[in-house]
């Protein structure tokens, strides 16, 4: 085929001639679309979040109900503890009985909270690929993180301290200003978040060194005040993590929401 400015041969899949630069072929044909349509062509790979964005949201609520439940059985554990050690048991039967008692009880919550965190683990990396996806089909270009990659930082060590973060940074401007995402600025809630999800983790491992260590009733009543103070760290980095998905999911539908 002939490009009709130069005269040139181009080929089946050329966007434009190499010789003048002249659209030709596929790029002939963008180049004619009207902007409704170019702004459908765009849109047309966006995947719509909302019933990943409402089930995650399910299980972040789930999540911080559970971590309240654990910190509110710590402390009835701590005042076992606290009983026994000053002897209000009239016999050993009694002691037996309640520990059994909150032990099952110990049990039941932590197995379910465990269950839902693993839950919102993979739902939250699924909506993470997804929310980075949609800001490339919203219009958002030299994104420095893939959808990919968003995700899988959090599994690289070292590495998951700080770049996590850094692609959500980006998720969220590219959410807010698809067209000029690089000087959009981020969001208040995203440091907040990033903070208490350290921290939470951070006080996690902490808990789990001294648990482990722990030899006598002294030791497990500092255990379970670390632990009280561990929930209270996660039930507050959850709830950040609800308003961050919620203003993202807001964003990006309202872009897919308005009228051309």
């Amino acid at each position: 085929m002939v490009c009709s400015k130069c005269g040139a041969q181009w080929e089946t899949g050329q966007s434009v001639c190499a010789a003048c630069g002249e659209p030709v072929g596929e790029g002939l044909a963008a180049q004619s679309l009207t902007p409704e349509a170019s702004s459908a062509q765009v849109l047309k790979s966006f995947k719509n979040p909302e019933k990943l964005t409402r089930w995650l949201e399910y299980l972040l609520y789930s999540s911080i109900l559970m971590g309240v439940l654990s910190a509110l059985s710590d402390v009835l554990l701590y005042g076992l503890l606290e009983d026994i050690k000053a002897g209000t048991y009239a016999s050993m039967a009694t002691v037996v009985a309640a520990a059994v008692a909150a032990d099952t009880r110990q049990t039941w919550v932590a197995g379910i909270r465990i269950g839902i965190m693993l839950a919102t683990i993979v739902l939250f990396a699924m909506w993470i690929y997804r929310a980075a996806s949609n800001t490339r089909a919203l219009g958002a270009k030299d994104m420095t993180f893939t959808p990919g990659w968003a995700v899988g930082y959090y599994f690289v060590p070292i590495l998951n301290w700080w770049y996590p973060y850094q692609a959500m940074k980006e998720i969220w401007k590219a959410s807010k200003a698809p067209d000029a995402w690089e000087a959009a600025k981020r969001g208040s809630v995203l440091p907040w978040w990033w903070l208490f999800y350290l921290l939470s983790g951070l006080f996690g491992y902490v808990v789990y060194m001294v648990a482990s260590a722990a030899h006598d009733i002294d030791d497990l009543r500092v255990a379970l005040v670390l632990m009280v103070i561990s929930s209270v760290l996660s039930v507050t980095s959850t709830a950040i993590a609800v308003v961050l998905v919620r203003q993202v999911h807001q964003m990006q539908m309202a872009h897919v929401q308005r009228p051309v």
